[in-house]
């Protein structure tokens, strides 16, 4: 499972790094509160629970969020850029099946909500299109976080290994000299053991020939003893 999850993170960092998603903020309307509104939307491919969360924390920024399930309103939000007084946004969250998550959002000035043809078009049209920039480093940032753990834990890993392993070349090691010597302790011994053998039978030969002196001795002096005896 490690490797597993080690091969996964080094092709999510493969794929980053070989490709960047397109983002592309297009002109959208939605059915919000019962009546359709005019806004603009941004497709983004990561899970709802992760964008939703994150688009719910960018609009904290404008007011107050009054919100139900995946859609969001701010009564009074402040967007300096847009407008100097207070604007209405209204807001969604969108999961679209195997397309992505599509955040959209429109803003009443009060008398007008921004489309396209409006001079503020590109100030609403950037908040989004820089949410999504945004949302997308902050993924990648955690999946680069996740692979430097793993890449830390494998190379501890791997660091354990090499010293497993130089331990065990050093105990093979070990069990050659020690073999050796004891090849050596044997060979000394062999060669004592038949000097041992030599040497026993040279006092074989030792001990035959001092028998043989004391027999000719012992009958010598029995001899002094006899010619001692007859003299009177």
């Amino acid at each position: 499972m490690k490797k597993l999850f080690l091969g996964f993170c080094v092709l999510t960092l493969f794929s980053f790094q070989g490709s960047l998603p397109i983002i592309k903020v297009y002109e959208k309307e939605e059915k919000l509160e019962k009546l359709q509104r005019k806004g603009f939307a941004v497709l983004i491919l990561l899970e709802e629970p992760f964008v939703d969360k994150a688009w719910s924390k960018k609009l904290k920024e404008f007011g107050k969020v009054d919100s139900r399930q995946n859609e969001y309103i701010v009564t009074e939000a402040v967007v300096p850029n847009i407008s100097g007084q207070p604007v209405r946004i209204y807001s969604k969250v969108t999961e679209k099946a195997k397309q992505g998550v599509e955040v959209w959002m429109a803003i009443d000035l009060g008398t007008e909500f921004i489309t396209k043809k409006h001079p503020k078009a590109d100030q609403l049209e950037q908040i989004l299109y820089q949410f999504a920039v945004d949302i997308y480093r902050s993924d990648y940032l955690i999946q680069v976080e996740e692979a430097e753990k793993v890449l830390a834990k494998s190379t501890r890993e791997y660091e354990r290994t090499v010293s497993a392993e130089l331990k065990i070349r050093n105990k093979i090691q070990r069990n050659k000299d020690d073999k050796k010597e004891l090849l050596e302790k044997l060979k000394e011994t062999k060669m004592d053991s038949i000097q041992l053998v030599k040497d026993l039978e040279m006092n074989k030969l030792e001990q035959k020939q001092d028998s043989l002196e004391t027999i000719k001795m012992k009958k010598a002096v029995e001899s002094v003893k006899t010619k001692m005896a007859q003299i009177k």
